[in-house]
């Protein structure tokens, strides 16, 4: 095993003990289909609830909203949900980011290394043809390190952050379904069957 390796090795042992000990770091992925009697009131209840709890609204449409909180509150926000209308349908997904953190920090700090190694060389070599070469791969560096910055930065909000997606069912309750046969009873005609229908689906 190479001395490269070694030191691989080592960074993502030594990260995996920093992440372990900092917690849950699941990322949790909902979605669900809520049946309520307003859908816009519905989406404003719910983007105020979670925005009181840290966290923010992503997509919004006539019947669907996207929404994203701290980790922390999601059993209250799910209860608060719940609350305004019944679940039809609800699914979740969970990933855990720690293996993704792990390795996209020991490569991080495996270029930060390799990028001090070329400065050094950088500052030491006169010649011009040995220069250009040596610039290239300092560039290089500098773009690989600033793109894995910013997949840890969004790999560390996955892990705080839970997310859900919304899909709004509304119930018709005033209309009437097209009779083409009325009954000899006054009550039957005036029952709203439609509505009827739709709270035992």
């Amino acid at each position: 095993m190479t001395f490269k390796s070694l030191f691989g090795a080592f960074l993502a042992i030594s990260l995996f003990s920093e992440l372990a000990s900092a917690g849950s770091m699941d990322h949790k992925s909902m979605q669900l289909t809520l049946l309520v009697s307003e859908s816009e009131a519905s989406m404003s209840s719910i983007v105020e609830k979670v925005e009181g709890a840290g966290g923010y609204f992503v997509y919004q449409s006539a019947d669907r909203l996207k929404v994203k909180f701290p980790n922390a509150n999601a059993e209250a926000i799910l209860e608060a949900i719940q609350a305004i209308g019944p679940y039809v349908e609800f699914n979740m997904k969970r990933w855990d980011m720690r293996p993704f953190l792990v390795d996209d920090k020991a490569k991080l700090q495996a270029k930060e290394e390799s990028l001090k190694d070329y400065m050094r060389v950088l500052r030491t070599t006169k010649k011009r043809e040995e220069l250009v070469p040596i610039q290239a791969e300092i560039n290089r560096l500098i773009l690989a390190i600033e793109s894995l910055k910013g997949q840890i930065r969004y790999q560390t909000h996955q892990s705080k952050f839970a997310e859900m997606d919304i899909t709004f069912k509304q119930r018709q309750r005033n209309v009437k379904l097209n009779r083409q046969v009325s009954s000899d009873f006054d009550w039957i005609n005036g029952v709203n069957v439609g509505a009827l229908l739709e709270d035992y689906k």
